[in-house]
């Protein structure tokens, strides 16, 4: 069925459409536990908001693909994830929807102690709770 639905939004030029279809498989793939089978769908929703210029759907796309990358786990994948966000962040935080906000602060927050060496959280504990404590408040203004 999924294999279908993008092949009639490629097809009818449904760009918008494709690309929501590609964060819907990400995310299926990644409550299934599977993020390896999320990583392609969150890659292809990314570029292709890239290249259409859907900015508020990119905003999307960057913090699944963020999210993906934590999910696989291991340094090199934490570290993209973070920096990831940490160059969008500005853009989520000024112009996206209250939940994509937490989702965001959320992940960083997830990033951040993964790639917090002991040296790191000693010199600067904050730091690494400060993104999840920012999460938490934006979770719970919106309800």
């Amino acid at each position: 069925v999924a294999h279908a639905a993008q092949e009639h939004a490629h097809a009818g030029g449904l760009r918008t459409e494709l690309v929501r279809l590609h964060l819907l498989l990400a995310r299926t793939h990644r409550a299934a536990e599977s993020p390896f089978t999320a990583l392609p769908y969150a890659l292809a929703a990314s570029a292709l908001c890239k290249s259409l210029g859907l900015e508020g759907l990119h905003a999307e796309a960057v913090v699944t693909l963020a999210e993906t990358w934590l999910d696989l786990g291991g340094e090199g994948c934490c570290v993209a994830a973070k920096e990831l966000l940490m160059r969008w962040l500005p853009q989520i935080l000024g112009n996206s929807e209250a939940f994509l906000q937490g989702r965001a602060l959320l992940a960083l927050g997830k990033a951040t102690l993964s790639t917090a060496t002991a040296a790191d959280l000693a010199s600067d504990p904050h730091a690494a709770l400060e993104p999840l404590a920012d999460a938490a408040a934006v979770f719970a203004e919106a309800g």
